[in-house]
């Protein structure tokens, strides 16, 4: 968890079994802030949800003035480390203030809190990401957790500014606080240099910061240098996970090193491939394995994908490795050989490439990247491939495939309206001819 214990924990899960919607509350005790001209709250916290959709969620911090409560702090994207929040418009002056902690949601992951403090009296400091700053030289940047905030309004700009090792990172963006904005966590872009020089998985540097300001309290402050994890091939923070660049350069690799027993084979375009004016996109490739000189005719074939889903790694390692394995078996492993003489494999690792690298940056994405009609923002849009297909497509109700572009099981506008949908179906029934009847699902 991070958090060291004692902590408050709210866990969705366990309260959604009766189907209806939360909406629970922690209290503080009352506390007196007439003599206050200024009131902070501090609390550090995790939180994880689903931020759009029919099983969205959010979390809310409330302040109570004596008469009635009001919002001063929402989320419904995940959060972690330090939160301060700015009580002094809600409660300054008040006798029996009081806040409270809520969460509103159908469902939702976790949220956890701990060390939570009101005060007057805020020290001048800058909090520092608390979680994996982690980058990789396949293409991986860290949009997410190179996050900072200050601990207490300035009286005049505050300004980050980022000293990198050359070698290791791109340069970082500087980050200008105000004293209006103090309070509200910021990040700057972490990315790798990919200098092709092997080594190793596990590289460390560090990013100094320099703190600028007309503020005495901040010019000068002195920061924690902040550790940077720095992988070549492998998923930050998930180093037995290749990239899509590796897997992709090991499975090719593969095929030209056995020619007789594989071949790489593109079977079609992701969306951004197809889509001009944004990313590159990536081509969808079959690994297909088998014994060519064989003998054997018309041979059964084992179909097996990985990552119709981009945020489930696992499933692109384990038919990565399983593919791997076939083939270095082969000759001396009895069974093995007996497979690939007598069937074909094909494997397709990555069906949803350009949300898995979504997914390798830390967003917990697991759709495709088409933004559809901009009513679903980034980072909710996307159409989910597995309610893509033809069969029975939205024929289940809003719990089963939904209609809003921003809900995490939207079925896009029609069946197979997504280049990787089409690309599996064009390729599976060039695999195995359809012989679907009208009363079989």
């Amino acid at each position: 968890m991070g958090l060291p214990a004692p902590f408050a924990i709210y866990d969705s899960d366990a309260l959604s079994d009766d189907g209806v919607e939360e909406n629970i509350a922690f209290e503080s005790p009352i506390f007196d802030a007439s003599d206050s001209e200024g009131v902070f709250l501090k609390f550090d916290q995790e939180y994880y949800g689903i931020a759009a959709g029919i099983n969205a969620s959010e979390a809310f911090v409330e302040a109570f003035n004596g008469s009635e409560w009001q919002e001063v702090y929402s989320t419904v994207d995940d959060a972690l480390g330090t939160t301060i929040v700015d009580l002094t418009d809600a409660v300054a002056g008040v006798e029996n203030a009081q806040v409270r902690f809520r969460f509103d949601g159908n469902w939702s992951f976790v949220w956890a809190l701990d060390n939570v403090e009101i005060t007057d009296d805020l020290t001048p400091g800058i909090v520092t990401p608390s979680g994996l700053v982690g980058v990789s030289e396949s293409d991986v940047p860290d949009p997410l957790d190179f996050q900072f905030v200050l601990q207490s309004r300035p009286t005049s700009d505050v300004t980050l500014n980022f000293t990198v090792d050359g070698e290791q990172l791109q340069p970082i963006e500087p980050i200008t606080f105000t004293q209006e904005n103090w309070f509200s966590p910021q990040v700057s872009v972490v990315e790798a240099i990919a200098d092709n020089i092997p080594e190793g998985e596990d590289q460390r540097t560090t990013v100094s910061v320099t703190v600028t300001s007309e503020d005495p309290d901040y010019n000068g402050l002195v920061v924690e240098e902040v550790p940077v994890e720095i992988t070549e091939t492998t998923i930050p923070g998930y180093t037995s996970y290749r990239t899509v660049e590796k897997t992709y350069a090991d499975l090719s690799q593969l095929a030209t090193s056995n020619p007789d027993l594989a071949s790489w084979v593109d079977i079609g375009d992701s969306y951004d491939k197809v889509t001009p004016g944004g990313s590159a996109g990536y081509d969808i490739f079959s690994l297909e394995i088998t014994n060519q000189n064989s003998g054997v005719e018309d041979k059964p074939v084992f179909f097996v994908q990985g990552a119709i889903h981009a945020r489930e790694y696992t499933t692109t390692e384990s038919v990565t490795r399983f593919a791997e394995q076939l083939i270095a078996s082969y000759g001396t492993d009895p069974e093995t050989t007996w497979i690939l003489d007598n069937f074909e494999v094909r494997v397709v690792p990555i069906v949803n490439p350009d949300g898995r690298k979504f997914a390798e940056q830390g967003y917990s994405w697991r759709k495709n990247t088409n933004p559809g009609d901009g009513t679903a923002a980034f980072p909710n849009y996307g159409v989910d491939l597995n309610r893509n297909y033809g069969s029975k497509w939205g024929e289940f109700g809003e719990e089963s495939s939904s209609s809003d572009p921003a809900d995490l099981t939207y079925r896009g506008t029609a069946a197979f309206s997504e280049p990787e949908s089409q690309a599996l179906r064009d390729y599976l029934l060039e695999t195995f001819p359809d012989t679907k009847r009208p009363w079989r699902f």
